[in-house]
């Protein structure tokens, strides 16, 4: 048996685990690359496809790449077979940002067995594993979502807190971008820092990640909200923290699109 990474180490699969367990009736894969990244070409052998812009459609809040109607949402997943009580495989290209706001969303709708191919398809192609063009059957399946509301914020939710001190606000953006305009507390802290490139991209050791977030102040029991501009770095973030065990922790899906444009909000600018 591998040695335990991580408190939450059963959220990665290896290339090795999945391709032990893809015939698993109870397994259910689904890529969520970039359209036009290539699954047409090859993916992974009974792997379904997830366009993102079919769920992530802003239609419930009016906020470009938010989470779209639930209903609507459950109806995409349910088509492509996928059920709260299924265990969801998910890989994208390096099993980045997309993996990670694909499992934060399936965690808010109530899966409780969503996990990662660590490394994405990148890592897949890299060791030479097989890839087929055949696209598998589908057998429709009834989404019922749960929604656990306590992994999602919103605007008004942390406009309500920023003065209690209970939140740690973790702007995953880009140092200049946190620059030209951030939530006012917030402490920067860009998304792929907790990656790093060896033969595949892999989240860097924990307990190198665990000082990262306890100098940024996070601690236990904690509140943490993560945000960048559309929920999708922040969500990997989402899924380092959730990694580490933390236990309070949400993503902002409007992030600083919603934030930004409200001119009634605060914001820092320039630190």
């Amino acid at each position: 048996m591998s040695e335990k990474r991580f408190p939450n180490d059963h959220l990665l699969v290896s290339t090795e685990w999945l391709a032990e367990h893809l015939e698993d009736p109870e397994l259910r894969l689904m890529e969520v690359t970039a359209p036009g990244a290539g699954y047409n070409l090859g993916h992974i052998a009974g792997a379904v496809y997830l366009n993102l812009d079919d769920v992530l459609t802003g239609r419930a809040s009016g906020i470009e790449r938010t989470v779209g109607p639930v209903n609507e949402v459950a109806a995409v997943l349910g088509g492509l077979g996928l059920a709260p009580a299924k265990r969801i495989v998910l890989c994208d290209e390096i099993g980045g940002s997309r993996a990670a706001q694909t499992f934060w969303l399936l965690e808010y709708l109530g899966c409780e067995q969503v996990q990662i191919l660590e490394g994405g398809m990148e890592r897949w192609l890299a060791e030479g594993r097989p890839t087929t063009r055949q696209k598998p059957a589908i057998q429709p399946a009834t989404f019922v979502p749960h929604l656990r509301e306590e992994l999602l914020a919103t605007g008004d939710w942390i406009a309500a807190r920023l003065d209690s001190g209970e939140l740690l606000l973790v702007d995953t953006r880009r140092p200049q971008e946190f620059r030209e305009g951030h939530i006012p507390g917030a402490v920067n802290r860009p998304w792929d820092q907790s990656l790093v490139q060896l033969a595949h991209r892999q989240f860097r050791p924990a307990e190198e990640l665990q000082a990262d977030f306890a100098a940024l102040g996070a601690g236990d029991g904690q509140e943490i909200v993560t945000y960048c501009n559309t929920g999708n770095r922040s969500a990997h973030t989402y899924l380092t923290l959730r990694l580490l065990g933390y236990g309070r922790v949400r993503n902002y899906d409007a992030s600083w699109t919603e934030w930004g444009a409200r001119t009634e909000l605060p914001r820092v600018i320039g630190e």
